[in-house]
């Protein structure tokens, strides 16, 4: 069961890059970049905030440009909220 879900459909192309960099440029530590086995066509990172519990996974789907914000009940470190909020507006200049 997920804590947090939050889907995102810009209005302009976001690239991963753009997504690393708002995520790093807040210095998350980028601790996995793959794909999703379940889901078709996206990348899924993982990103934790130094030492604080809590783990932010986002997944980009690259056909649409949705992206998805999700933090797991037995991942929340209370944190990812407001770094949700800081990655969007920043995706969105």
């Amino acid at each position: 069961m997920e804590a947090i879900r939050i889907v995102l459909k810009p209005k302009k192309w976001i690239s991963e890059k753009n997504i690393e960099d708002a995520s790093l440029s807040l210095n998350l530590n980028l601790t996995l970049k793959d794909k999703l086995s379940s889901l078709e066509d996206n990348t899924h990172w993982h990103f934790k905030n130094g030492k604080q519990k809590g783990v932010l996974e986002i997944t980009c789907f690259k056909k649409t440009g949705e992206i998805i914000f999700s933090v797991h009940q037995n991942r929340n470190g209370g944190w990812e909220k407001g770094i949700i909020k800081l990655i969007t507006a920043s995706l969105a200049e």
